[in-house]
């Protein structure tokens, strides 16, 4: 009976990060209250046990200081009271679930589970998008659309998340752990399971007309298949070339503007990084602060000279962390995103388990997906894409831990 006392509280606190993990890109408010609930079944499981769960690795250390280092800025922000808002609204809930994953998804067994949640949960997401784009009559907004430029794109899917340009980096996150277990040795059910799914990612993904998206998932496809299994890279051309060969003249004229640079959103984007590299030159060490930038950019602002429209991010995550956290609070980041690449790249060589050598090689390719997204965009300026972000993170340090399972 005891046996069975102590197993509970730890067992629910992984039932509740499951339902969180599949909850993260469908409902945000959902997502929050089963963390809650988590958080509370490990408070009971320290407290009952008598003993502290909480593990200090490396990755945790740094993001704590970045956590703090954040807090540290928030006076230089024009509107301390709204940063401290969205201070104190998202880096408790950061730190939580990044230490709730790093100390309770502790078996080989449990993180295959929350891994074949997370993909459960992304085709739900891809499935809507699919048929979001085919059969829902969805209105979105005018500054997702540049007519002017490409009069062929009538619709931008978002599926349940808030615009397409996050939906894409949460649908290249997805595809890069259906890699990872498409081209290693598990088990046929898994390979052709994470084969096809990745296929609806990449279906919906064109559908969301995310540039940096698609060039990111090109480039993870291919660096996968040359990697680990250069066999399937063959089946990944097979589907890359004709696909872009017999492309629809929008999504043809979408992709070659990547290169360009001609249209309306490439020219925000050039305007926004040069007022962001105003704003660093300017406060070099601390930056302007936590949530700063939507205030601080008027100032800088040369390109819309319009006060009614709110910038919030630099569409860049780079220039963003250093503009509002400063170089210190970017180097920051930078070491806690090594460190999460480091223990992707360590287990993915030295791993045993094909299952663990799977889910690494997959997480590398989120990290270097999102390296390569967050030159164009900040997807991790939303609280969903973040979580998701952390949670794989954490797992990376989990998977580190099982490297000779």
């Amino acid at each position: 009976m005891r046996i069975v006392k102590k197993a509970f509280l730890p067992d629910a606190v992984y039932a509740m990060l499951i339902l969180t993990v599949f909850a993260l890109p469908l409902h945000e408010k959902a997502c929050f209250l089963l963390l809650q609930a988590a958080a509370l079944a490990a408070l009971a499981d320290n407290v009952i046990s008598g003993r502290m769960k909480m593990r200090f690795p490396a990755s945790f250390i740094i993001f704590a200081a970045f956590v703090l280092w954040a807090g540290c800025t928030l006076g230089n922000s024009p509107d301390f009271a709204a940063s401290l808002y969205n201070y104190q609204a998202l880096m408790p809930h950061y730190l939580l679930l990044y230490w709730l994953v790093v100390s309770y998804v502790d078996t080989a067994a449990k993180i295959k589970g929350l891994f074949l949640t997370f993909l459960l949960s992304a085709a739900c997401v891809a499935g809507y998008g699919v048929y979001q784009y085919f059969f829902a009559d969805v209105a979105v907004p005018a500054e997702w659309l540049d007519m002017a430029r490409f009069a062929e794109i009538k619709t931008r899917v978002f599926s349940t998340l808030h615009n397409p340009n996050l939906l894409a980096a949460f649908l290249l996150c997805a595809f890069a752990v259906c890699m990872g277990l498409a081209l290693t040795g598990v088990d046929l059910l898994w390979r052709l399971m994470a084969g096809f799914l990745a296929l609806l990612l990449l279906i919906c993904l064109v559908f969301t007309f995310s540039r940096a998206a698609w060039l990111a998932a090109a480039v993870v496809g291919l660096a996968g298949c040359l990697l680990y299994n250069r066999g399937m890279l063959y089946v990944f051309l097979l589907f890359l070339i004709p696909g872009a060969f017999y492309a629809s003249p929008a999504v043809a004229g979408r992709f070659v503007s990547a290169f360009t640079g001609e249209d309306t959103s490439s020219l925000l984007r050039f305007a926004l990084w040069e007022s962001t590299a105003a704003m660093i030159k300017n406060h070099p060490v601390r930056g302007i602060g936590w949530g700063a930038y939507r205030f601080v950019y008027p100032e800088y602002d040369f390109f819309i000279k319009d006060p009614s429209v709110i910038i919030y991010h630099a569409h860049n995550m780079y220039l963003h962390y250093a503009a509002e956290l400063g170089l210190v609070g970017l180097a920051l980041f930078l070491a806690f995103f090594s460190c999460s690449f480091f223990y992707g790249v360590y287990t993915a060589l030295k791993a045993k388990d094909v299952y663990i050598k799977a889910f690494a090689r997959g997480l590398c390719g989120v990290l270097l997906g999102m390296l390569l997204c967050s030159v164009t965009d900040h997807a991790l300026f939303n609280a969903q894409i973040m979580s998701v972000f952390l949670v794989l993170s954490a797992m990376a340090c989990n998977l580190y831990k099982k490297v000779d399972f």
